[in-house]
């Protein structure tokens, strides 16, 4: 039987090596596991680094040429000339994959976030939920040590006041910030979800390659959203998986930069005259 395709990208921005080191350690880690399960798999990882900082290139080529990838795993560098934003340099490695027709039903992409660490099973338990439902389109994770009240990023279409309660972490319209974040659903079954935050996606490439990847329109937040918003409207489903684990060290935008709130606020506002504004 031939083996899997997958590829992955990352985007970095002045991060710190020793965690991105810790996030392809994680990612070699799972791959390993998924490659005694479909021998003669490979996964192409694609970096985009878009700290546009030659020493900070440098010490990233240093760091990986001392590192050592199981078999089957290839590692690339993608250096940005300019940083055009998340989606535009997630962009850039997906542009790089050729699709091949005849192993559509083979070929995924995930995408990454650097402060995202894998469990051993996460790639095969996702490939796994993938080959059963062929018109899932992205699947996201259950989040251990989640910064969240729930244990994964799986989310309804957000309203205005939503956002104003998360932003002020205030304890105001309690249902429909429930709501928002399907509280109401057992967290260790799977179901279908509106949108999920991108820290993690394990995407079907041909269903990436059908909307043109990222808007990169959004410099910064939203741009998940958004993605999930167009697949659904080319009828794919989003699910979200509990046997897929995690950890993320993210956190809220609240206590973010100003520069940071800013590009929140323009995203949300791009999002919205896109998608209809809801309270």
């Amino acid at each position: 039987m031939p083996g899997v395709q997958l590829t992955a990208s990352v985007v970095l921005y002045h991060s710190p090596l020793d965690m991105v080191v810790r996030h392809l350690q994680s990612v070699a880690k799972s791959f390993a596991h998924f490659y005694q399960s479909w021998p003669s798999s490979n996964l192409r990882f694609l970096i985009v680094d878009n700290s546009v900082n030659d020493a900070y290139w440098v010490s990233l080529e240093e760091q990986l040429s001392a590192s050592e990838w199981p078999t089957g795993m290839s590692m690339e560098l993608i250096k940005s000339p300019a940083n055009k934003g998340y989606g535009h340099a997630h962009n850039q490695a997906l542009e790089s994959i050729p699709s091949d027709p005849s192993r559509e039903d083979n070929q995924f992409h995930v995408v990454l976030n650097p402060d995202v660490y894998l469990a051993e099973t996460a790639l095969l338990e996702s490939y796994a939920c993938m080959r059963e439902q062929t018109d899932v389109a992205l699947l996201s994770p259950q989040i251990l040590d989640n910064y969240e009240a729930v244990p994964h990023v799986a989310k309804r279409y957000p309203g205005l006041r939503i956002l104003m309660g998360r932003y002020l972490k205030a304890s105001i319209w309690p249902e429909q910030q429930r709501h928002y974040v399907y509280a109401e659903q057992d967290p260790t079954q799977a179901f279908d979800a509106e949108m999920a935050g991108g820290c993690f996606y394990f995407c079907r490439l041909s269903a990436l390659q059908e909307i043109g990847g990222f808007d990169i329109s959004y410099f910064l937040y939203f741009e998940d959203f958004d993605l999930c918003e167009r697949l659904r409207a080319k009828s794919w489903r989003l699910r979200y998986e509990p046997s897929v684990h995690i950890r993320h060290d993210g956190g809220g935008v609240a206590g973010k930069t100003l520069q940071h709130q800013w590009y929140f606020v323009c995203s949300a506002a791009r999002f919205y005259c896109r998608y209809g504004w809801r309270f």
